[in-house]
């Protein structure tokens, strides 16, 4: 379900929105262990098992059209996990 603070990104599958992310950082223990019993439960029913070796999100497909004389081969989308790096430049 989604909360305050925008859309996820929909250019990937598994981006949050702001509020979401926020929500995460701001989340007490007791806040994660509700959303990790709702999740478990979530994904048992999705998944149809209790073994989250088994919960896997079919690979996403980049919708491609022809760019010349052939039709190209069929491109997976990898979806990128998330890198920040903050420096301070002094003298």
């Amino acid at each position: 379900q989604l909360i305050g603070g925008g859309q996820p990104n929909d250019e990937h599958v598994f981006d949050v929105s702001l509020g979401q992310a926020y929500a995460l950082r701001a989340e007490g223990l007791a806040g994660w262990r509700r959303a990790a019993q709702a999740t478990y439960r979530a994904l048992t029913t999705r998944f149809h098992s209790t073994n989250p070796s088994t919960w896997r999100e079919p690979r996403a497909m980049f919708p491609q059209s022809a760019l010349g004389a052939e039709q190209p081969p069929p491109m997976p989308f990898f979806d990128r996990g998330t890198f920040e790096q903050v420096i301070e430049l002094g003298r």
